[in-house]
């Protein structure tokens, strides 16, 4: 394993970080050490400080975000856990101080200032980032629903960036990220760290975990279920209160998982017997033995109104 304590996964939204950050926190985990993810919308987050840029101003902001990178190094260093953090340095650093306007030399400096403080956790940095950015949008919109793609583009309208340039619609969004991805493209390349760009638009997600695997320097290694194990999970389970519910299916010989409150069907990644990882969230999904119910618990809490930790959903069809 490549020597750090600390992992960063960045890139554009919809680009796969919570994926690829899941990813290689089981597989250090797999290869036996001790790691820890956080997901970006995880609630407490030892960096993320959002709250305070719309409550205090963009000044207090900077200050709280360098602070809470200085205690959780502070933190980790006399640490033997090896932490992986997603969208903390460039997608909810540079990205709100991108929307803000901020000079560009600021945010640099601040990038670089922060680097600094975590070179004694030797970090670590994966980049997923995509050429054809009109593309990558169009797909993240596609895949996510139309409510998401008009989200977004409030969302960037909104931004003083986008209104200095009037930027507008679905190409105003895509010229944002087209040029939002031109900053971190120069951050990645100024960065003196341990290093590794991913142009994913292609989605062989097997080739590009190969490629980490190699980087990193970790053994592949993948848990092994039995033939027709998985089926006796498929069914659709619902909350006593008939507030939850969930349906699981197998497709392409995986199970996957359908949530309302997800994009998408989510793959579910076995940890042990009758129980399961959700990929890209910090879910567990704990099945009964005779697979007749579910007991739904969270790994850490994250900024989901459906709320799964320690409900109880029975298998209903």
């Amino acid at each position: 394993m490549l020597d750090t304590k600390l992992i960063l996964v960045e890139g554009l939204p919809g680009s796969g970080k919570s994926t690829t950050a899941q990813y290689i926190a089981l597989q250090v985990k797999e290869n036996g050490l001790p790691t820890r993810w956080f997901h970006e919308a995880e609630k407490p987050h030892p960096i993320r400080v959002q709250d305070v840029l719309q409550r205090d101003g963009i000044e207090e902001f900077v200050v709280r975000s360098i602070s809470n990178w200085q205690s959780f190094v502070d933190e980790m260093e006399g640490s033997g856990e090896i932490t992986v953090l997603e969208a903390m340095l460039f997608q909810s650093l540079v990205g709100l101080l991108f929307g803000r306007d901020m000079q560009r030399k600021r945010i640099i400096d601040i990038v670089l200032r922060i680097q600094e403080i975590t070179r004694r956790l030797d970090p670590v940095l994966i980049y997923l980032r995509q050429n054809d950015v009109t593309k990558a949008t169009r797909k993240l919109c596609d895949r996510r629903g139309g409510n998401v793609e008009r989200r977004y583009i409030q969302w960037v309208e909104n931004t003083s960036f986008a209104q200095s340039r009037e930027l507008q619609g679905f190409d105003g969004l895509v010229a944002y990220f087209q040029m939002y991805q031109g900053l971190t493209d120069d951050l990645f390349n100024r960065l003196d760290m341990k290093k590794l760009a991913i142009e994913n638009s292609a989605g062989d997600w097997e080739q590009y975990y190969h490629q980490l695997q190699g980087f990193l320097s970790l053994e592949r290694l993948e848990r092994v279920v039995p033939e027709g194990y998985l089926g006796k999970f498929v069914g659709t389970y619902r909350g006593e209160d008939a507030q939850q519910e969930c349906g699981v299916e197998m497709e392409d010989g995986h199970l996957v998982i359908s949530v309302s409150i997800m994009h998408g069907k989510p793959r579910l990644i076995p940890k042990g017997e009758n129980s399961f990882y959700v990929a890209g969230a910090p879910i567990e999904l704990l099945f009964q033995g005779d697979a007749s119910s579910v007991i739904c618990r969270m790994e850490h809490r994250v900024l989901w109104d459906w709320d799964l930790d320690g409900k109880k959903l029975s298998k209903v069809g």
